[in-house]
């Protein structure tokens, strides 16, 4: 195995993932870890990725590097953080993440999503997974499943397949389902009424684009059902 030096470098010069899931990295996220580095200092250092330009993308580590942001005003020693460097093309950072990530178990299926939704390839995305994300990429925009991610995640894609069979709707109604099921953020109920056989109460609820209980969709972000773009994810 290649030995890599630490370098200090100055957070300036780095750059966050843009494959990171939203949420990661940000003061909700990190709390235990600001309160860990501050009293007990980094144990370990960040991995990031030279670009041609000279500057570092992040690779694993961008909530150790948020806690060094957060802290860089107050105290001049948080100005740089300790950082192990690979020099990789572009073409392996999705599959070097993937492979981080999946091993430690970090993210979540939603975050999964929001990777793919970003750019990830859907080669280096976890196997449990890849096959509803890329089903899921083929029938929404990649800014639809951003939206899908935060308010779902991949598993709407077996519940919508579900309720798409035992309701008698067809594969061509895949996007329609899926579309009520984000919108109505309904699932629990959704899967208590089929599990009581009251089948025509949930497709009821998909045809008046309402709630199981008949109240309207709650506010928020809620997925178009655009054109498809089988390419996106």
């Amino acid at each position: 195995m290649k030995d890599y030096d630490v370098q200090h470098i100055p957070l300036d010069q780095i750059d966050k993932n843009p494959l990171n899931p939203q949420g990661r990295g940000e003061a909700g996220d990190i709390k235990s870890l600001l309160h860990s580095i501050s009293e007990r200092g980094l144990y370990y250092p960040i991995l990031v990725n030279k670009t041609p330009e000279g500057r570092f993308t992040i690779i694993e580590g961008h909530r150790r590097f948020s806690v060094y942001q957060m802290k860089r005003g107050g105290n001049p020693d948080f100005a740089r953080i300790p950082a192990l460097v690979l020099e990789v093309g572009q073409e392996y950072l999705t599959t070097i993440f993937r492979d981080i990530n999946e091993t430690s178990k970090k993210l979540t299926g939603k975050q999964w999503l929001e990777v793919a939704a970003l750019g990830g390839k859907i080669g280096d995305l976890p196997t449990r997974l890849a096959p509803a994300i890329k089903a899921l990429g083929e029938l929404f925009k990649p800014e639809e499943l951003r939206r899908i991610a935060r308010r779902q995640g991949p598993s709407v894609y077996g519940l919508g397949r579900r309720v798409a069979n035992q309701c008698g709707y067809g594969d061509g109604d895949a996007k329609k389902i899926v579309t009520w099921l984000v919108n109505s953020g309904d699932s629990v109920n959704v899967r208590i009424e089929m599990q009581e056989g009251r089948i025509d109460t949930v497709r009821a609820a998909i045809e008046g684009g309402r709630r199981i209980d008949g109240a309207p969709y709650p506010d928020g972000d809620v997925v178009a059902g655009g054109p498809t773009l089988a390419k996106a994810a």
